[in-house]
C-alpha cells in the first residue's frame, strides 16, 4: 500500500486508510512487512523518469531509426518549453531546461507533451502501467 497524506480536508482520512490497512495486516512467521513514512517530495517521480527513458524516448527512437540519448534530444528540441532572458547589455537567450532539473508537475506537462508530439507524428505510446499489474 502507498497513501500520499496532504492537509485538506480529506487528511483524516487519509491518515486512517493507514491506519487500518496497519491494523488488518496478518503478521506470521512467514510474512513481514516494511513500514516507511517520510515527506514527500515535489521532485519528479522514479515512476515518471522510468516511464519517460523505456517508453516515450524509445518510441521516438524507433520511429526515428536514433539512438535512445538522440531521440531524447529530439524529444527536448521539439517538447520542452523555451527560457527566455536578456543579460544588462541587451542581448537575448533562450534555453530548454533540463530534465533533471524539472519538478513532478512540469515533467508530467512535458511527458503529455512529447506523447502529443508523437501521436501528431502517428507515432502511438502505450500508457504507463503501475507495478504489480
Amino acid at each position: 500500500m502507498k497513501q500520499l497524506i496532504r492537509y485538506g480536508k480529506h487528511t483524516e482520512y487519509q491518515k486512517k486508510q493507514v491506519v487500518d490497512f496497519i491494523d488488518n495486516l496478518t503478521i506470521e512467521e512467514s510474512k513481514e512487512y516494511q513500514v516507511t513514512v517520510k515527506p514527500y517530495k515535489l521532485s519528479k517521480s522514479d515512476e515518471q523518469r522510468g516511464y519517460y527513458f523505456s517508453t516515450v524516448v524509445r518510441v521516438a527512437a524507433d520511429w526515428q531509426g536514433m539512438t535512445p540519448p538522440r531521440a531524447h534530444e529530439l524529444l527536448k528540441a521539439n517538447c520542452c518549453y523555451k527560457v527566455y532572458f536578456s543579460d544588462l547589455a541587451g542581448n537575448a537567450y533562450e534555453y530548454r531546461p533540463s530534465i533533471k532539473d524539472m519538478k513532478i508537475k512540469p515533467m508530467a506537462e512535458y511527458i503529455d507533451t512529447c506523447i502529443k508530439f508523437l501521436g501528431a507524428e502517428g507515432q502511438y505510446c502505450p500508457p504507463p502501467t503501475r507495478r504489480g499489474e
